[in-house]
């Protein structure tokens, strides 16, 4: 019988003919490090954390069960999602490893974020499962905030300075 990622299997005693993904139960974890939940940030920031799905088959070589981390930006007003952009995926976390086993190590993501007007916003990972194939989300808000002199409003529309509420205003 042959056994392995994509490869059917069976027994002697009973034809199984269920796939890797159909034999082991998706467990997926996905954890936001960076920013903190509630934090206020100036962009370009970076959001960093680590997904796995422990679900994995065990064993050496056999990956984190994780391909890809997507992020995306919901503004509080309502208005539609925004994709910031896929991140990078398998960086070294011994935290991860130490705590999962060291199939796990290279589950760390990371993505600069910039260019988000101020507002509040969810920040959204979304992690897709190789064992489930499905995409496993993890959410903090944020409040983006510009100084006068770093908002992208101002250099683009000559606003140079924060009023009373914190809205641009024109020096003129």
């Amino acid at each position: 019988s042959q056994s392995g990622p994509g490869h059917r299997f069976r027994d002697r005693d009973a034809r199984d003919d269920r796939t890797d993904q159909e034999r082991h139960a998706s467990n997926p974890r996905l954890s936001i490090d960076l920013p903190a939940n509630g934090a206020t940030v100036t962009p370009p920031f970076m959001f960093s954390g680590w997904a796995v799905d422990l679900g994995k088959i065990r064993g050496p070589g056999r990956g984190t069960g994780v391909d890809q981390v997507n992020v995306y930006a919901y503004p509080a007003s309502g208005a539609p999602r925004i994709s910031l952009g896929a991140a990078t995926y398998g960086s070294a976390r011994a935290d991860v490893a130490a705590t999962n086993g060291s199939q796990f190590t290279n589950s760390g993501f990371a993505l600069t974020i910039q260019g988000l007007p101020t507002g509040r916003y969810d920040i959204r990972a979304e992690a897709r499962s190789t064992v489930s194939l499905t995409f496993n989300p993890a959410t903090i808000t944020v409040d983006v905030f510009y100084p006068a002199s770093l908002n992208p409003a101002a250099l683009m529309f000559g606003a140079t300075k924060a009023g009373a509420n914190g809205d641009l205003v024109s020096a003129t």
